[in-house]
């Protein structure tokens, strides 16, 4: 049966080994099932308070497609800290005819037992999100109302000594000379070349823009020396929390007089951003994937929109060497539409093909051989060392039981024990390591159901699922094709066509 591997972690203060760490169990419960892994999804900082992460909704819509028959997650708490998100959620793929379950759980939750232990899991699951959530909220407040940070870098301006906020000289003087132009009505264009002239950095150490200018001058009243906690449109970010926005005059030491906050201060209610009107979402669907072949770097989604007489929409990947003007990279642009074109056909021309799929399967078998191969030749090396270190240990016993135990006799002894426990391991190891050969009818009936993908979230899951990497160079393009067997990847170079 063909299974998916669901995997996240909830925010910064875990890590990414908190991924890896699932992924290892699930793929060892996906080994011990004898399912065939297809796919994986994962969320990185995303909470599991709420269903909006990328990777859930994509295993969601693919189920809903009949790609896969079973999701494997490594706890509940991985799948949702909600109980309405959890059954909704559950029931959509149900429904799709795809079964749950948990690597790490140790009973079936299609049983009414099991069943009884998975409510009482959400519940529990539910409770701690929404306990640790209100008790961080409350202390955080209580920070807030006596001015102590809250976390977080200070604003550009100011440094944070035991968590009180103080003015770094240096920075203020940079925002008083920002402020200084935004109150006399300097354009940010201006305000961008006066900072440059002066040699003004970021604290990044980068050069002024219009956006970090923007960032200093709509904070004006934190610069007067207000201090503020919470966010203005909170309660679209959280639906059902009220905005809570404490504010403490003379919470902070000021940057700017009072009469320069209430001149910005208006300037800054009066002011209108207006947004292009052709940043219409365009999905660029081998991001991560489509690198240049002569300098190695990334290739990145460029746009070029016209609305004047001659109108146009140009959409391309660019290498990352050239984008910042200085075309110092010999690999061209290539067109989005044309080089997505090519991935799909050549993927799909694999999927939907069993000829394809045997020469690939063979191909990948005769490797699998030869390293097994390999890996049973220094299986028998290390037998044959285990033999004669055996030996010699047997002639120490035989030494020690007649009495003449010395500290060399105990030394070598011990040496021979520690090599005998390396050579026991990496044996173990060795015959682990052993892969098996791939069945073509059953990898074929794995990958066809990708053959009715269509749309971009789709196609974009295709290509990640069998597209190792692909290479631009000046005349050709190289494509890596790969499978992804019960959590072994088998890469198969290369498909070369012209540009």
């Amino acid at each position: 049966m063909n299974a998916v591997i669901y995997a996240r972690y909830s925010s910064d203060n875990q890590r990414e080994e908190s991924i890896t760490a699932q992924l290892r169990v699930c793929r060892e419960y996906c080994r011990k099932k004898g399912y065939i892994l297809t796919h994986e999804y994962t969320d990185e900082a995303m909470t599991g308070t709420n269903d909006d992460r990328a990777g859930y909704i994509q295993m969601i819509k693919d189920a809903q497609k009949h790609l896969f028959d079973i999701a494997i997650f490594h706890k509940i708490d991985r799948n949702a800290r909600n109980e309405y998100d959890y059954y909704i959620n559950k029931m959509k793929l149900l429904r799709a005819g795809i079964h749950v379950e948990y690597a790490s759980l140790g009973f079936d939750i299609e049983t009414p037992e099991g069943q009884l232990m998975e409510n009482q899991l959400v519940g529990i699951a539910a409770y701690y999100s929404r306990n640790l959530s209100t008790e961080v909220r409350k202390g955080l407040k209580e920070n807030a109302l006596q001015a102590i940070h809250c976390g977080g870098r200070p604003p550009f301006g100011y440094k944070v000594i035991e968590k009180k906020y103080y003015i770094e000289e240096h920075e203020a003087m940079i925002v008083r000379f920002i402020f200084d132009m935004y109150v006399k009505n300097y354009t940010y264009g201006r305000m961008v070349a006066a900072c440059r002239d002066k040699g003004y950095k970021t604290r990044a150490g980068r050069d002024w823009c219009k956006n970090s200018l923007r960032e200093i001058t709509r904070n004006n009243k934190k610069y007067s020396g207000v201090f503020i906690y919470g966010r203005e449109n909170q309660s679209k970010l959280y639906p059902g929390r009220k905005n809570e926005i404490i504010e403490v005059p003379g919470g902070m030491p000021a940057i700017i007089d009072p009469e320069t906050y209430r001149i910005a201060h208006d300037r800054e209610k009066n002011f209108v951003f207006t947004q292009g009107q052709h940043h219409a979402k365009v999905n660029y669907l081998l991001s991560g994937l489509i690198y240049c072949g002569v300098c190695g770097r990334a290739m990145v989604a460029c746009r070029a929109v016209s609305n004047g007489k001659r109108p146009y929409d140009y959409q391309y990947y660019k290498c990352r060497q050239n984008v910042a003007g200085a075309e110092q990279c010999k690999v061209k642009t290539i067109r989005k539409d044309f080089i997505e074109g090519i991935a799909k056909k050549y993927v799909k021309g694999i999927v939907g093909s069993k000829e394809a799929v045997e020469d690939i399967c063979h191909s990948i078998n005769e490797r699998v051989e030869k390293e097994n191969k390999t890996g049973s030749n220094e299986v028998r090396a290390l037998e044959r060392e285990e033999r004669s270190l055996n030996r010699k240990m047997e002639n120490l016993l035989n030494i020690v039981e007649d009495g003449a135990l010395s500290d060399v006799i105990r030394g070598r002894i011990k040496t021979l024990h520690e090599r005998l426990s390396q050579i026991s391991d990496r044996m173990i190891e060795l015959r682990e390591e052993d892969k098996p050969k791939l069945d073509a009818d059953r990898v074929y009936e794995a990958i066809k159901v990708w053959q009715d993908a269509e749309d971009d979230a789709s196609l974009a899951s295709m290509f990640k699922a069998f597209i190792s990497q692909i290479r631009v160079f000046p005349k050709t393009i190289e494509i890596d094709f790969f499978l992804d067997i019960n959590g072994r990847k088998y890469i198969m170079k290369q498909k070369k066509r012209p540009v």
